[in-house]
């Protein structure tokens, strides 16, 4: 189950192609078509509000697995055979 969570979680937040195409106003853009907005015309990216973006993209994820970790791990070594 938690794995399962897991996953459906990470494709969820990934949905960028999706946003991308249906979402035709800024103010509904989800966060990684903001940060692809980011980046110009000519490829040159701002690297500063980028990073900082990116961050604080990251950092649901990296709770979210930090407060299942726990779980994963015992859930994975509960099926184990001991020898």
């Amino acid at each position: 189950m938690v794995a399962t969570s897991l996953f459906a979680f990470i494709s969820a937040w990934n949905e960028f192609f999706f946003a991308l195409v249906l979402l035709k106003s800024p103010d509904l853009a989800t966060l990684p078509v903001t940060l692809a907005r980011f980046v110009g015309v000519e490829g040159i990216a701002r690297l500063g509000p980028l990073a900082a973006g990116s961050l604080m993209a990251t950092i649901p994820s990296l709770l979210f697995f930090a407060f299942l970790q726990r779980r994963l791990t015992s859930g994975s070594l509960a099926g184990a055979v001991k020898g």
